[in-house]
């Protein structure tokens, strides 16, 4: 079987000019626009981090990090960081703080360190917040030397180690019987170990 190639001149029957190319942006630093005096969100004698903002009911409501400053940077995040709510009529602010959205909790409670890193949307009619905690810091390390996976089953996988380290270290078991008890219960055809705490 042979293959022929036919090269028609440009212009004639059956060719395509090509497209135009699109225009580009402009750069960021043009596109930029004066900041409003006395916008975004301030607390005095506090550090506010890691901004997370969303419209509901014709207003802006931002979730963001604090800490008292007397408690230093970077060390009083680690102890001291609260997720706050603050309000504005538009999204360059200014916002008004409203309440402390998630304080801190128990020491030996999932959400006992650090809340930090909000993030918030809006799903099947209800607000979802995510937070980052000081007690899944070693999932932030381990993405950084590992450089994450990229493959849906790589971080299915993830998911659910990590959630069985955390919250195996949380109810001071170990993680290893863990796994061999799932191992055993997989191949005997036995009920598998569950992470829902017992008792009170």
């Amino acid at each position: 079987m042979s293959l022929i190639l036919a090269l028609l001149p440009a212009g004639q029957a059956g060719a395509e000019a090509p497209p135009a190319a699109a225009p580009l942006p402009k750069p960021v630093r043009e596109r930029l626009l004066p900041a409003p005096k006395n916008g975004g969100f301030q607390m005095k004698d506090y550090f506010v981090w890691c901004g997370a903002l969303i419209e509901a009911e014709g207003k802006c409501h931002l979730f963001a990090s604090r800490w008292p400053k007397a408690t230093g940077f970077p060390e009083g995040y680690r102890k001291h960081s609260v997720i706050v709510r603050a309000v504005a009529d538009r999204p360059e602010g200014p916002f008004a703080f409203a309440e402390v959205a998630l304080g801190p909790g128990d020491q030996g409670r999932w959400d006992g360190q650090a809340l930090h890193n909000p993030k918030i949307i809006r799903y099947g009619g209800q607000y979802v917040l995510f937070l980052a905690e000081q007690a899944i810091r070693f999932v932030v390390i381990d993405r950084r030397i590992t450089q994450g996976t990229r493959s849906e089953t790589g971080r299915r996988w993830c998911e659910r180690i990590w959630t069985v380290i955390a919250t195996c270290a949380q109810q001071g078991r170990s993680v290893f019987e863990f796994l061999l008890d799932s191992v055993h219960a997989h191949f005997g055809g036995g009920s598998p170990p569950s992470l829902l705490p017992s008792g009170p």
